[in-house]
């Protein structure tokens, strides 16, 4: 596995404005968030992305927008591959480099991004989906069994239970 920058461009860039939002798997959230918020966000973190046809061959994929690069939480993606719930977007920011860290995990409900600027300290981005009646808390116990270095900024997301995220075994 390996580290993929998404974004990277050279001026300055003084803050990352992240949002979140579980969606249900309706596409009429997906493209809400995605026209409402383009001077208002840099990443945009999702649970339950809509996953649409997006040729006319019947591949299916994340809804598409110019100004948005969508971030899978694996590298590739094969049909009949079981469907992400957890993905982000990301605008292109002078100076802001966003990679996915697939290089720590690649799966489908746990996503971990790097944010980083010039002259600020890399922020890592948890982004995860946990069952809606959160019995089994798959991603939170995922998460605790990676060594993450948390020791810079940490932004943890999506539909979880801090109980068994920090403190259960």
């Amino acid at each position: 596995m390996s580290s993929i920058p998404i974004s990277n461009t050279t001026a300055s860039h003084t803050e990352i404005k992240v949002l979140q939002l579980s969606c249900n798997r309706k596409p009429t959230a997906t493209h809400g968030l995605l026209n409402e918020q383009l001077d208002k966000a840099d990443i945009l973190l999702l649970q339950e992305p809509q996953w649409a046809k997006i040729s006319p061959d019947r591949k299916k994929g994340p809804i598409g927008h110019n100004a948005w690069t969508p971030i899978l939480p694996f590298n590739t993606y094969k049909p009949g591959d079981p469907e992400p719930r957890v993905m982000a977007y990301v605008q292109h920011r002078p100076g802001l480099e966003i990679v996915l860290r697939s290089d720590i995990i690649q799966d489908r409900d746990v996503q971990i991004l790097t944010a980083s600027f010039r002259g600020h300290p890399t922020t890592m981005i948890i982004n995860m989906y946990n069952d809606k009646d959160h019995k089994n808390d798959r991603a939170s116990k995922i998460i605790r069994q990676l060594l993450l270095a948390l020791d810079h900024p940490t932004i943890i997301t999506g539909n979880w239970n801090m109980y068994h995220l920090l403190w259960a075994n």
